[in-house]
């Protein structure tokens, strides 16, 4: 699952993109448990 738009300038993740990606992933999985 692709979660990343931002172009990667920097080896480090910033931490609001890490945040925000495990944000998605808990929604994700979720929203697949409702089903």
């Amino acid at each position: 699952m692709a979660t990343h738009g931002f172009i990667k300038k920097v080896d480090k993740v910033p931490t609001n993109e890490i945040d925000r990606a495990i944000r998605l992933r808990d929604k994700y999985f979720n929203n697949k448990q409702k089903k």
